[in-house]
């Protein structure tokens, strides 16, 4: 897959050997996990947690952390359960931005019209 690549240009570029074995991991864990499934707009998500992280690397220079919890999150929200697993293999850290990635996708928001 095209995007793969590219992203794997990118991150090769900027991080330790370290960081990419852990980029490497989270890549592989979230293309099993999405193959095949699309988002309501018909892309597919593991481009969406690609793209989500290709802008958190090159707009806002986050740490490994985020960038980890990036291509993992719709991992996570597809399969609550997994989040033991990555916990294992990315840490504590990765697994809380995860958590409260969820929680935010759960928060209902008003209109504007309902703001104050």
């Amino acid at each position: 897959m095209e995007i793969v690549e590219k992203f794997k240009e990118l991150y090769f570029s900027k991080y330790s050997d370290e960081h990419k074995e852990k980029l490497e991991r989270a890549l592989s864990i979230a293309q099993e996990a999405l193959a095949g499934k699309t988002r309501y707009n018909g892309d597919s998500f593991i481009c969406h947690s690609i793209g989500v992280a290709t802008i958190l690397i090159n707009d806002v220079g986050v740490g490994i952390t985020s960038i980890l919890s990036a291509i993992l999150h719709d991992v996570v929200r597809l399969d609550p359960s997994s989040i033991a697993e990555i916990e294992l293999l990315f840490g504590e850290k990765v697994k809380i931005v995860l958590l409260g990635m969820s929680n935010i996708s759960s928060v209902e928001t008003n209109s504007n019209s309902e703001q104050v």
